[in-house]
């Protein structure tokens, strides 16, 4: 038999100290897509969408604590289905590295990764947070800065 896909899923985009991006799915094609999203077991947001995909800022997080997040289906007021139950950890700190990727005369391409375990990674997950940035560099010569 195979192995049931659920209709909803929610997933890390990002986490941070005291915020983290959830990323809700929705398998089915055809909208409107209602949902309920329960946070520690307690109700956090009803909606409905049109698209398949949405992102979920959480800034109501507190440092180094764990989450439950779960992700219910609705048709009017009726759950009949529900995501897989998402456990997170927010950041108790965050180390900060900069490095830069590509130098060139006039702009760098900079890498910006803040690591839960001082250890630096190059991919987004659970633990890792990574920004792109690109920085115009000063022309000339008296803008300078330095620390």
């Amino acid at each position: 038999m195979p192995e049931y896909i659920p209709t909803v899923s929610i997933s890390t985009e990002s986490i941070g100290i005291t915020r983290i991006v959830l990323r809700l799915h929705f398998t089915e094609t055809k909208p409107p897509r209602s949902f309920s999203l329960f946070k520690n077991g307690v109700h956090f947001i009803t909606d409905t969408l049109v698209a398949q995909d949405t992102l979920l800022l959480d800034t109501t997080l507190f440092r180094g604590r764990t989450y439950t997040y779960k992700a219910y289906r609705l048709r009017g007021n009726t759950r009949y289905d529900s995501s897989k139950t998402l456990t997170i950890t927010t950041l108790d700190s965050a180390t900060i590295a900069l490095t830069a990727d590509d130098v060139g005369v006039t702009d760098a391409l900079l890498k910006v990764c803040a690591s839960r375990f001082g250890k630096y990674e190059e991919t987004c997950g659970n633990e890792i947070i990574k920004i792109l940035l690109l920085i115009k560099l000063c022309q000339k010569k008296n803008y300078s800065h330095s620390e």
